[in-house]
């Protein structure tokens, strides 16, 4: 039984996949984010004014904790854009994926005001790809060979051990189930008037007025529940089984792009969404990555 839950050798094309995916998101995500962290690290930021003092009597570590201003920012700012570009195209991905975690999380560490959570699970979810990387789980293929049906860049015989994709499969079950478990122990949860709260809040929480549910309290009670059984028990739960896991999957993926469509809520539903890619197959990554190839004419180009 331990041996399937850690060590039966899997194929490392969803890895790979994931690698890709997330490596083109931190360039997002470091674009987007830019202008918080310039507040913090910037000539003229929080830490460059002495606002306070980070890293006293606390496990966390950062570059900023030494120096600061817009052109030290920059530097790190640029190391995770081309670190993580490099793990894209498959450049130097040990080396790569060990600069873009020590760099996110000096820019992630000292935010106290400004992130959220999902900034912290950026930083967690590198650490893990570092971890990969460092164990030479990823780059068994090549960015393009994910993509294009007639490449023999893939190494067809490679396998990588299962936990490489547990310890993505076992944080993404681990958000969701200790969000729930925060919730359930808030009134509001409990007596199903979360929503209703959130509602009410449409300048802070919502990106359209939504008000008229409020009129529906039993559809708002039955929302709040809903999520409160999605994240305790549902998907930590029935992802596991063949038979539930892609019901579960598009499930979740319905529910974070509502949350992305309907509410300000920075970047958490993206990074969730992309830790699904850890919970497909081989044949699943296959298909999907045919599809893409076709769209971008890659299946037509001869590769190596």
């Amino acid at each position: 039984m331990i041996n399937d839950l850690l060590y039966k050798l899997v194929s490392p094309r969803p890895m790979d996949f994931f690698r890709v995916v997330w490596s083109m998101f931190l360039v997002y995500y470091l674009i987007d984010s830019f202008w918080i962290y310039k507040l913090y690290f910037g000539d003229d930021g929080i830490l460059a004014a002495d606002v306070y003092q980070f890293g006293q009597g606390t496990l966390q570590w950062s570059v900023f904790n030494w120096v600061v201003g817009d052109i030290v920012l920059t530097v790190i700012s640029a190391l995770v854009v081309l670190s993580s570009l490099g793990m894209m195209v498959g450049l130097g991905i040990k080396w790569n994926s060990v600069i873009s975690f020590i760099c996110l999380n000096s820019l992630v560490a000292p935010v106290q005001w400004g992130g959220n959570s999902a900034d912290q699970l950026v930083v967690i979810i590198s650490f893990l790809i570092m971890v990969n990387a460092l164990a030479g789980h990823l780059g068994g293929y090549c960015t393009l060979g994910l993509l294009n049906r007639n490449s023999q860049s893939g190494k067809e015989g490679r396998m990588i051990p299962v936990w490489s994709y547990r310890v993505f499969q076992f944080q993404l079950c681990a958000v969701y189930f200790f969000s729930g478990l925060q919730k359930a122990g808030r009134v509001d949860w409990q007596n199903g008037q979360a929503l209703d709260i959130i509602l009410h809040q449409t300048d802070t929480w919502m990106r359209y007025d939504l008000k008229f549910f409020l009129e529906y309290p039993a559809v708002t009670a039955i929302g709040t529940t809903l999520v409160l059984l999605f994240e305790l028990i549902l998907f930590p739960l029935l992802v596991w089984f063949e038979k539930t896991r892609k019901w579960v999957l598009l499930a979740g993926v319905g529910f974070h792009l509502s949350i992305i469509f309907f509410m300000k809520v920075f970047i958490f539903s993206e990074v969730m969404i992309l830790m699904y890619f850890c919970f497909l197959t081989d044949q699943e990554i296959r298909n999907l990555s045919r599809v893409i190839g076709n769209r971008l004419k890659i299946n037509d180009w001869k590769l190596a």
